[in-house]
């Protein structure tokens, strides 16, 4: 406590009067307004000089009571340039002074508001065209933006202006011309509005059906990092969503492009820097391509994701190697992101003594001191890549295992196991460094996501720990974050329960929920999952044009959002989707299948222009196109009809056909060659041969009519193929109900003849594919559905 003392009376001496007064008042040994706040970022700000106030009725009012504009600053926990700026700019006595003066000053952890976050995130992007956190706008009094940026420094650097300069202006401009600083907000505000009343209308025009999913797949095979696996460049993100895509349509459709995509991206990301090769887990992104330099920063959610596609991997491919890595990451969580209480934590900082992965750098020379004789055998499987900033080096798998251990002539087994061992030993010595800080507040929907992986990990494992930690997290949340009357809270700690849930929180919860039941068969899970659903649905629920809105719209925030976008964590309408389409399948709840169906109406439009935005709810819609609905809402196993029609009736079964994908219920193409090895210059034949299921037809080549679609195949490949020639039936004369002339369709089974080519001079690399792309249209006697598409493929071999 001296210490204390003599610390803050150095302090004082360093500052003028005006920010001695500041810190006296406002700061100082007591703290300020956010020192009762339970967020370990806001406490992060409790003892600056800034007269800070939580995001509350208390400082909202006095911001219309004295007509002073308001700075409100959003940040996390992890964020590097949050901690820079709480350093730098708001420990400053003087430009604490300058705010104090000048602004009602608001602070708000993102992770608690996420409901602020994007509203405000959304200003800052419209006003500057870029966002990030921290995030730093100023508001009128009646919360409308009229400047917006991140991160401002204390002086004025290159391009970026000081924060006392930023703040003086901001306070002249509404003092002076305040007038034209509210009618700018009053533009912002309206394009924030126009943003969520113009893009989640339901658009008649966008089908449901299997095309979207093709689109959204044929997209991420497009954006594909040969090199280096993942998506895209630098920096680059797991996006383990992108990744489940991937391998839920490869379930589906066999296509063997998609599983070479995903294995690769999983081993660069597993062998990088990105994955702590001691500690387990992995930290958020990777700053370089080749995913070798880490953002530090370890996440709750990012475990859950990456942990649950692993164990996908593993249980489709039966590489033991994903299995481990799964595993290391659960361990990981269970070490130091689970409390006491069975809860999950939300995040590890990215810094330690303000230096940023200080904590998870090494050199050669102490990792020598370490392990001693063994460092040699290490390196054999690890290597070092240089910080940029030179201060120590990040660890990565620089070779496989079982390629190291062939060239030093050990046995894999042998090398696996004396790796683990020394890893252990970095593990205990790194132990001994200062930690980074942990996140220890308890969010409902991050622990949903996470209950979910552990609860998974026992699917796939049968390993009772899993289910027990699963079991007793969604216990917890059930028993300390609800309410007497059934709802939702948000976040906890130590004890305290604030905020009420977000409709995130809702789906999170409920979608672990019905994993717990589908793997544990215990009926309690799936009536605490229903009755969550039923209370997410009264509250959230759109009633105008389906989907779920973010909150329940009893803040007095500028506009009720609508969010369907995946970013760093699927949304909360993506996962609703999944949650209605589970019910659904396992209830026979009619009530579910529609709200799942509206769902993806309200956001197909979105679906179709930007799939890349919209990818875990494609996951469902994948899920949803390739269920036999007529089945399971008529099966007796599920009770009575169900609520609000007869699912027998002809218009529930109109409507049925009506969404379902063609490929989905009738046509069953497949491709082979006459020829297995084809001779570059001579004519080859390549066959498709399309099985179509009784009842159903699909139109001839040509068509009868210009509103049919013929059935019609294009070739393609990694390579230039001629197309000499293609062969199509002739087709068969039926009159349908709905057509005054007889139609040309095909039935039964049919093959489509094509005369191919490969050019002289073509290289044909190993693995390339001759791909056939069907398309069709199928009909039966009554109705004909929307046109789809199917690709089929077929190795090339010289």
């Amino acid at each position: 406590m001296r210490k204390r003392y003599i610390i803050a009376i150095l302090g004082l001496l360093a500052l003028g009067a005006g920010g001695v007064f500041a810190w006296q008042k406002y700061g100082g040994l007591d703290g300020n307004r956010l020192k009762d706040e339970i967020s370990p970022y806001l406490l992060l700000h409790a003892h600056n000089p800034v007269d800070w106030y939580p995001w509350g009725e208390e400082a909202l009012e006095r911001a219309r009571r004295e007509q002073k504009p308001i700075f409100l600053s959003v940040g996390y926990s992890t964020c590097y340039w949050c901690h820079v700026m709480e350093r730098r700019v708001f420990s400053n006595p003087d430009i604490a002074a300058i705010m104090n003066e000048h602004f009602i000053n608001i602070k708000v952890d993102r992770e608690e508001r996420p409901d602020l976050d994007e509203v405000y995130m959304t200003a800052t992007q419209l006003m500057t065209g870029s966002g990030g956190w921290p995030n730093s706008v100023f508001l009128t009094p009646d919360l409308k933006p009229f400047y917006g940026g991140t991160y401002f420094p204390p002086e004025d650097l290159p391009g970026r202006p000081a924060f006392p300069k930023v703040a003086f202006g901001m306070s002249q401009t509404f003092q002076n011309e305040r007038a034209k600083a509210e009618e700018y907000a009053d533009q912002v505000t309206k394009a924030i509005r126009a943003i969520q009343a113009d893009a989640f209308v339901p658009d008649d025009s966008t089908r449901i059906d299997r095309a979207l999913v093709n689109r959204a797949v044929d997209r991420l095979k497009s954006r594909y990092d040969v090199q280096n696996g993942g998506f895209g460049g630098a920096p680059k993100f797991p996006q383990p969503m992108q990744l489940e895509l991937l391998l839920s349509d490869y379930e589906n459709t066999g296509d063997v492009r998609i599983l070479p995509i995903v294995t690769h991206t999983l081993n660069a990301m597993a062998r990088g820097g990105m994955y702590d090769h001691v500690g387990g887990g992995f930290h958020r992104y990777a700053t370089d391509v080749r995913w070798r330099i880490p953002h530090f920063e370890k996440m709750l959610y990012s475990q859950s994701d990456l942990s649950r596609i692993y164990l996908m991997a593993y249980r489709i491919t039966g590489n033991a190697f994903y299995l481990h890595v799964a595993e290391d990451i659960l361990a990981f969580v269970t070490r130091d992101m689970l409390g006491e209480d069975g809860a999950f934590y939300s995040a590890m900082d990215s810094e330690t003594d303000t230096v940023e992965g200080q904590y998870y750098l090494w050199s050669d020379a102490e990792i020598k001191e370490v392990l001693g004789d063994d460092a040699a055998l290490f390196f054999w499987v690890y290597g070092l890549t240089p910080m940029p900033d030179g201060i120590g080096g990040v660890l990565y798998k620089a070779s496989a295992v079982d390629s190291a251990a062939f060239e030093i002539g050990m046995a894999p087994d042998e090398l696996r196991g004396r790796v683990k061992g020394m890893s252990a030993r970095l593990l205990e010595h790194r132990a001994s460094r200062k930690s980074p800080l942990v996140d220890t507040k308890v969010l409902t929907a991050w622990n949903g996501l996470m209950i979910d992986s552990y609860a998974y990990a026992y699917e796939v494992t049968g390993s009772d720990r899993y289910r027990r930690i699963a079991a007793r997290a969604a216990d917890f949340l059930l028993t300390n974050l609800r309410t007497e009357t059934g709802d939702l809270m948000r976040t906890y700690r130590n004890g305290v329960v604030k905020y009420r849930a977000y409709q995130e929180d809702y789906a999170f919860l409920i979608q672990s929920l019905i994993r717990l039941n589908a793997v544990t068969g215990e009926a309690r899970w799936q009536e605490e999952a229903r009755a969550l659903t039923d209370r997410m649905i009264e509250t959230f629920w759109d009633d105008l044009n389906g989907g779920f809105f973010f909150t329940d719209g009893e803040d007095s925030l500028i506009v009720r959002t609508k969010n369907p976008f995946d970013a760093a964590q699927p949304s909360g309408n993506s996962v609703g989707a999944h949650v209605l389409v589970a019910l659904a399948r396992a209830t026979g709840s009619r009530a579910y299948y529609d709200r799942a169906f509206q769902t993806f109406r309200a956001f197909a439009k979105g679906i179709q222009e930007e799939p890349g935005r919209f990818t875990h709810q494609i996951t469902a819609l994948n899920t949803f196109l390739n269920t036999n609905w007529d089945d399971v809402l008529n099966d007796p196993a599920h009770g009575s009809a169900p609520v609000g029609q007869d699912a027998r009736s002809p218009l529930f079964r109109d409507s049925l056909m009506d969404l379902m994908s063609n490929d989905n219920v009738v046509v069953h193409p497949t491709l082979s060659l006459a020829a297995e090895k084809p001779k570059k210059g001579e004519l080859f034949d390549a066959v498709v041969h399309i099985r179509i299921d009784p009842g159903w037809h699909i139109n001839a080549m040509p068509a009868t009519t210009k509103d049919l679609i013929p059935t019609s195949v294009v070739f393609n490949a990694d390579v230039p193929i001629e197309v000499v020639a293609i062969e199509y039936p002739k087709g068969r004369n039926k009159r349908l109900a709905f057509s005054e002339q007889p139609l040309s369709i095909y039935q039964d089974e049919i093959e489509i003849r094509a005369t191919l080519r490969i050019p002289f001079g073509t290289r044909l690399p190993s693995g390339t594919e001759l791909r056939a792309i069907l398309t069709y249209q199928t009909c039966n006697d009554a109705v004909c559905m929307a046109p789809g598409e199917l690709q089929r493929s077929v190795l090339l071999r010289e």
